[in-house]
């Protein structure tokens, strides 16, 4: 099956793969300085150890780890800032990165089907399509996975959804290891 961006004229593809990518590597980087401060000696990958763990009881551990750990007063702060009325824990911060990851997945999904589609051999113009729409599949499933995420952090995290999180973070990044392959 053709891809869509087999339409783009070739002349114009540098300039767009470019952009792509640029993008793509400014938001992998934006993404990466906010869920920095989720590590730690739990989550040692920040909240891709939520995304990796395979039971209730790592997940647990993991945001209860988040729960007790708070951003606290910087001397940076206004006096606004400092009064709050419950402190905070990081485990907002890994719903505010989960919620980010919804805008992530079509900027890296488009900069790897740029990469597949255009950049393979002449000869392996099927491949590059296929590996361009399947990078899509992943996209999907990286909702998929950040939805669950979600019901994880807001108490649902018992039963098989920490397995299932676990299951369809993997076969995200084994999408994403091919077409990057």
């Amino acid at each position: 099956m053709p891809h869509p961006l087999q339409a783009v004229p070739p002349s114009r593809r540098p300039a767009l793969l470019c952009i792509a990518i640029a993008l793509a590597l400014a938001a992998s980087l934006a993404m990466l300085w906010i869920g920095w401060p989720l590590r730690n000696a739990v989550a040692q990958l920040g909240i891709a150890s939520l995304e990796l763990a395979s039971d209730a009881v790592t997940s647990a551990a993991i945001i209860d780890a988040w729960k007790q750990q708070h951003a606290g007063i910087r001397l940076d702060d206004s006096l606004s800032t400092w009064v709050q009325s419950v402190p905070r824990g990081l485990d907002e911060l890994a719903a505010t990165v989960t919620i980010l990851g919804y805008d992530y997945a079509p900027i890296y999904c488009l900069a790897l089907s740029m990469i597949c589609v255009w950049l393979g051999s002449p000869g392996s113009q099927r491949v590059g399509a296929a590996l361009g729409w399947l990078i899509w599949v992943g996209g999907l499933l990286d909702a998929l996975e950040n939805t669950l995420l979600l019901r994880t952090l807001y108490g649902d995290g018992s039963g098989a959804l920490p397995e299932t999180t676990h299951l369809v973070a993997w076969a995200k990044f084994a999408i994403i290891a091919v077409c990057l392959g």
